[in-house]
């Protein structure tokens, strides 16, 4: 059964601080925030759609892009980089990614990211990269894509800024423009005791 999303009007973006930075290793830090992500996601839509956690189930369209079963206008995105997970929902498709704004990007991503010289502030520069990778992320693509095709942005979607932290850049695609103007924070301690509720049907490969 296909149920129908009435209480979602506007896109609305979550985050929660994980201080994956703590951790070594990228692996652990990418684990670790792989977890949250997914535990986000539940714990919104048990909060929207008020379901129980056993009810949401996911699935991933042909380019690997997950979605929830059985709620058609249930929307949402997740991005994270270092100590932040985001997450976006809306009764709309939509894309979001965050990263941390680092001194030196790596090579490989100035390379996709087309850095054109080295007059380009930082700033700029990764104001551009959330934004081709929101857009990305919305349309369901994945790097390769990114790599090969976003030479300009669509003209027929609206994105939107936020900022969490003066070192992180977000950027949130949708067609619509109908983005809210606030930024939910979600307490750690509270997805910590999702997760001790419902250790069983989470994986963190989300």
């Amino acid at each position: 059964m296909v149920h129908k999303v009435r209480s979602l009007h506007i896109i609305e973006l979550f985050y929660v601080k994980t201080n994956a930075s703590e951790f070594n290793s990228r692996i652990e830090k990418a684990r670790t925030n792989s977890l949250y992500a997914e535990l986000l996601v539940r714990y919104l839509a048990c909060k929207i759609l008020k379901i129980p956690n056993n009810q949401v189930i996911f699935k991933r369209n042909f380019f690997g892009k997950p979605y929830l079963i059985n709620y058609d206008s249930f929307f949402f995105n997740v991005s994270h980089s270092e100590d932040f997970v985001i997450c976006v929902v809306s009764s709309n498709e939509v894309g979001a990614d965050i990263e941390k704004i680092k001194s030196k990007p790596l090579e490989i991503t100035k390379k996709l990211y087309n850095l054109p010289n080295e007059n380009e502030s930082l700033d700029n520069f990764y104001n551009r990269w959330v934004k081709e990778e929101s857009y990305i992320k919305y349309l369901g693509k994945n790097m390769k894509f990114s790599a090969k095709a976003v030479t300009s942005l669509k003209q027929d979607v609206c994105f939107k800024r936020y900022d969490i932290h003066p070192g992180y850049k977000i950027s949130v695609c949708s067609k619509e423009n109908i983005f809210s103007e606030n930024i939910f924070s979600v307490d750690k301690k509270i997805l910590d005791d999702f997760f001790n509720l419902n250790r069983g049907d989470i994986n963190g490969k989300l």
